[in-house]
Order: structure tokens, then sequence, then C-alpha cells
């Protein structure tokens, strides 16, 4: 209704992600005895999304996430919910050496963030969220960060695939994405 560039030139595009989940919140029909603070604030009604004034400015990113539950926030938590299917198909063998799901999640996000695991959240917490908003708008994006997650391949297909992917996905991101988000990529 509002056309992506309009919303960019209004709020900037580093902030379109907490747009799209504040209005999301705002819309969502509450629904009884749900724990809002688990699942949110309630199942999406896109009608009265798409109906819904956009506010006049945003907030800054950090308030913003305040009202977010922890699924929300663009942390490891996030990312391990958008994935999980893809994560909880591991063989054991992959388990056995040490491939858990967590482990390959980390991995993945900290070679495309550019930045070592116990950077990663720190990371997360500044583009965490940009980049979930991106990987779930997009579904080719989703499917070929997907595709770096698995663990099928034997170990030297694997690594040339999940380079391959990985700098795809780098790419792809790289067109659309904030600054912020940019220089994490390498950009």
């Amino acid at each position: 209704r509002h056309g992506r560039q309009a919303l960019v030139d209004k709020y900037g595009i580093e902030k379109i992600p907490f747009l799209f989940n504040r209005m999301l919140r705002e819309t969502a029909e509450p629904v009884a005895a749900w724990d809002v603070g688990q699942f949110g604030a309630g199942l999406l009604n896109a009608q009265k999304l798409l109906a819904a004034p956009l506010p006049e400015a945003i907030s800054s990113p950090a308030f913003e996430m305040e009202a977010h539950v922890e699924v929300d926030k663009g942390g490891f938590g996030t990312f391990g919910h958008m994935f999980e299917a893809t994560l909880l198909r591991v063989p054991l063998a992959a388990e056995a050496a040490g491939l858990s799901a967590d482990t390959r999640l980390r991995k993945r996000l900290s070679d495309l963030l550019q930045v070592s695991q116990a950077e990663l959240p720190q990371q997360l917490g500044q583009v965490g969220q940009e980049l979930a908003f991106h990987l779930a708008t997009d579904r080719e994006l989703f499917d070929l960060f997907e595709e770096t997650l698995s663990p099928n391949l034997p170990a030297m297909e694997a690594h040339i695939a999940t380079q391959g992917a990985a700098d795809e996905v780098r790419a792809r991101l790289s067109r659309r994405a904030s600054p912020t988000l940019q220089r994490s990529l390498g950009g």
C-alpha cells in the first residue's frame, strides 16, 4: 500500500524492520490465555495491518526492542526459531562429531557477519532484527542461508557449497541492507 521506497525515504532503511515489527504487534489480534511475554502480541491480522496508519516517527531501535519477546529480538533465539525445522534434521553422525544444531547455526551466522562466535551476540544485537527481517521476507534468501546449515553433504563438498551459498547470501543482502548491516557483511 505504501511502497518500499516511500517507507525508506520516510524512516530510513535501517528502521524498516522495526517499523514492520511495531505494526505487526499493534495490529495483532489478542488471544485469550496467551502468554504475551512468551508468544507475542497475538495472531496476525493482515487486513488490519494493511489498513493501519503509519506512525509519524519510529523510536530508537533499542527502545523498540524492549517490547519484543525474546524470539523477536534478533538474537540467536530468533534464528534458532526461524531455522528450527532444518536444524532438527541432524544426522546422529553430525551430532557425534560435535556439529550440533546450535554449533552449526552459530558458525554460519558468525561467518556471514564476519565476527567470532564470542562476538556474535553483540553483533546480532546490532543487526539481528534486520537480518531476520530480510531472511523472513525473501524466500530465496532464506533458502540460500538454510542451505548453509545442512550437515548432510560430505565435508569438502559442504565447505564449498556453504561458502558459495554464504557469499550469495552476503551479495543479495548487501543490495538492500542498511549501512550498519552492510558493514557487518563486509560491504
